[in-house]
């Protein structure tokens, strides 16, 4: 090496994507694509009571309001997805890509991740009966409102409208009158959210009277993106992995789950509705999630953790959206039908693993094969 190379400073290290976000990403898919029949044939082959009844319990969605594990899975996803924000948008800005041309892909993202929603239904020709108000409706208008926050806006800008999404939407649903009904009242049937469900798109409504995924609550959810894409300027800002970035993000953790109690106990934490107290709750435990995904994987080095999660994290939308469409439990049975139906008690597990195996498999080939499905 010469001497004026050796004098050269070297160039700061570009902050790279952290394989814990993806593993999270695949952890929480998991339990959508398959994940969740497989758990419950173990623990019912098992014969643990306690465990088989506590598993049911914390699969099932609240009635309205309360939180149990499985309204978790959702306001996860939109959070680590916001994580990733500031790797994308920010970086693309760092290389000189205009402001207009980045808008442009996040209109379009979020228009196509609508459309993807309703093309089942779409394809089905239930052209009178579509509902728009899909999981990738509001993953996509969250995404779309929350970029553009984080594309316009610096950090603290980034902050104000994160707190003013949320006040914003508590006290719209404690302030704005329902007609015939008035204003402050939070039921299914009576909110300012269902109240518009039913009279902006009233087509396909979920529960008949309103919809979880309509209208309004892409504020709050976007508000959830928010806070990930604000921690992901941190972890972006701290290329080196290590403990103290764990230590912070548990204590941010905690304190949203504490704030998230106290918030509930004014306004209910409503996952149908996403209100603002669900929000900064499930954000508590996205934060204490990802502090243990990252510490495992990129702190300690301990990559084994992540090995199963990634492939599924790294094609999320590709299986979530293909599912739909291939027919994995046919290919599965092809293969294991016969094997299941002479193995007694262990039916149920056999064929639940063979198509985890069969999505899992395809996500591998596509990560080896460097497949990556993006909108």
């Amino acid at each position: 090496m010469s001497m004026a190379a050796a004098a050269e400073p070297a160039e700061p290290k570009a902050p790279q994507r952290l394989a814990s976000l993806d593993a999270l990403r695949g952890f929480d898919m998991f339990w959508i694509i398959g994940g969740l029949s497989v758990v419950r044939a173990l623990t019912d082959l098992l014969g643990w009571e306690w465990l088989s009844s506590g598993l049911a319990y914390q699969t099932e969605h609240a009635g309205w309001a309360g939180v149990r594990a499985w309204d978790l899975i959702f306001p996860l996803f939109i959070f680590v997805s916001g994580v990733t924000m500031p790797y994308v948008i920010t970086r693309r800005l760092e290389q000189g890509v205009s402001k207009m041309s980045i808008q442009v892909k996040l209109l379009r993202r979020g228009g196509l991740l609508v459309f993807l929603g309703a093309l089942p239904m779409l394809v089905r020709l239930n052209w009178f009966d579509v509902r728009w108000y899909t999981v990738l409706w509001l993953i996509g208008m969250a995404y779309f409102i929350a970029g553009t926050i984080v594309l316009h806006r610096p950090i603290k800008g980034q902050i104000s409208w994160c707190i003013g999404l949320l006040v914003g939407t508590w006290v719209a649903l404690e302030v704005v009158p329902i007609p015939g009904v008035g204003a402050g009242v939070i039921t299914p049937t009576h909110s300012v959210f269902s109240y518009l469900d039913r009279n902006l798109l009233h087509m396909g409504l979920y529960m008949g009277v309103f919809d979880p995924e309509g209208t309004l609550r892409i504020l709050p959810a976007a508000a959830m993106a928010l806070m990930g894409a604000l921690t992901g300027s941190y972890l972006r800002s701290r290329p080196e992995p290590h403990l103290s970035v764990s230590i912070l993000l548990l204590s941010y953790g905690i304190g949203c789950l504490g704030l998230g109690i106290v918030w509930g106990t004014v306004q209910p934490m409503i996952k149908s509705l996403w209100s603002p107290s669900f929000a900064v709750y499930c954000a508590g435990w996205s934060l204490l999630l990802l502090s243990l995904f990252y510490t495992v994987i990129d702190v300690w080095k301990q990559k084994w953790f992540g090995w199963f999660w990634i492939p599924i994290g790294m094609n999320a939308l590709a299986i979530y959206v293909g599912a739909r469409f291939i027919p994995f439990r046919d290919i599965s049975d092809w293969f294991l039908a016969a094997l299941a139906d002479m193995s007694g008690p262990y039916k149920a597990l056999i064929l639940a693993v063979g198509v985890m195996t069969v999505k899992w498999l395809l996500l591998w080939w596509m990560k080896r094969h460097k497949v990556f499905v993006k909108v």
